[in-house]
């Protein structure tokens, strides 16, 4: 068995996940569709194509990676950017 295997085992349903919003779950040993609300794709909107150009664009202009936390790495120009909209969203001082 390998390690952490048995953790596996005390879980049933199995879920078998993808990209997708609509994913499949294991229970009882029978396969159903289900909608995976539990992943950061429940909108179903990760393979979409302007979602997907604006990512790609996204990585081309700014890289990977957001910095750590602003006390110890520092912004970019990203964060300050979403601090001002939220800020003016929710009408307050930038």
């Amino acid at each position: 068995m390998r390690v952490g295997a048995w953790a596996v085992e005390l879980y049933e349903p199995e879920l078998l996940a993808g990209a997708d919003v609509r994913t499949m779950i294991s229970y009882g040993g029978k396969p159903r569709p289900v909608i995976n609300l539990c992943s950061y794709n429940y909108l179903g909107l990760a393979n979409h194509p302007e979602v997907l150009v604006a990512a790609h664009e996204a990585l081309r202009t700014h890289g990977l990676g957001a910095c750590g936390s602003p006390m110890l790495s520092g912004m970019t120009d990203l964060h300050r950017e979403l601090e001002r909209r939220v800020a003016k969203f929710l009408r307050r001082e930038d």
